[in-house]
């Protein structure tokens, strides 16, 4: 029996045709699939990362905390061994590293250095009038600076400096008419923050008038405003926090308030993202 030609090509292009939609059909159920998971797999990278800054937020903001308390009560800083400073952090850090830098803005005080060996660096914290309330008052700066081995010729920045004695804590009456700078510590740490005292001066000073924006701070934080009572000294602290893992960083810049009143209290009085 003889095949109708026509019938066998026929067959065979309504065969092609049904292949092709077959692969059509494939290829696009294969390509929303791929979409599909594509757009699931963002879903969950979006909401990883979202995740991930939130802890990284959450971290930065409770390690700003802790520094506060740590600066506040003073039992957490404590000079180790005069190379390093360590601030004792407790906590869950998310297998995540913290870059802190620390700037103390002194806005009441003058700092009156002739490069890295004038004669005197005058006390952050001189508004008050007892000796206790001095020695409380400056734990902070005598930490930092190292004035505890004045005994034994050790001075900041491994200079000798001719006049630290009790002079040095007196107040200047100067010290509301100037503004100066000092920058200083940097390091990445967890849990423990080890801060190696390579101090970088960058002493600036330039006029300071009460109500005004501080200048050496326009830039960054154009609104802040210094107001001086007193008998009060207001310093600020500005404290960059870099919270990072293998995936991503996150940055958060807190100002901190310091009101050395007698309460001894220190207060945040603003943060930048």
């Amino acid at each position: 029996m003889a095949c109708n030609p026509m019938s066998v090509q026929s067959y065979q292009r309504q065969h092609g045709v049904a292949l092709l939609l077959c692969l059509f059909f494939m290829m696009l159920f294969s390509a929303i699939a791929i979409l599909i998971s594509q757009q699931t797999q963002k879903e969950i990278e979006l909401t990883q990362a979202y995740e991930q800054k939130l802890k990284a937020k959450l971290i930065s903001h409770s390690l700003l905390h802790r520094i506060v308390y740590a600066l506040n009560s003073g039992s957490e800083i404590r000079d180790a061994n005069d190379e390093i400073i360590e601030i004792t952090l407790n906590g869950d850090w998310l297998n995540y590293s913290q870059e802190i830098q620390f700037r103390i803005i002194n806005a009441s005080s003058l700092l009156s250095l002739d490069g890295l060996e004038g004669d005197v660096i005058n006390d952050l914290l001189t508004s008050f009038n007892s000796n206790e309330d001095r020695r409380r008052s400056t734990r902070i700066v005598d930490t930092l600076i190292d004035w505890q081995d004045r005994d034994n010729e050790k001075r900041p920045f491994g200079k000798e400096w001719s006049n630290l004695d009790s002079d040095a804590y007196r107040p200047r009456n100067e010290a509301v008419q100037s503004y100066g700078e000092l920058a200083f510590i940097e390091g990445m740490t967890a849990p423990i923050l080890k801060f190696i005292k390579e101090w970088v001066l960058l002493y600036r000073p330039v006029q300071f008038t009460p109500n005004k924006t501080v200048p050496a701070l326009a830039n960054r934080l154009p609104e802040l405003k210094v107001d001086i009572a007193s008998n009060t000294v207001q310093d600020y602290v500005v404290i960059d926090i870099k919270v990072s893992s293998e995936e991503q960083s996150y940055r958060s810049r807190y100002l901190i308030g310091l009101w050395y009143n007698s309460q001894h209290s220190l207060n945040i009085v603003d943060y930048v993202r």
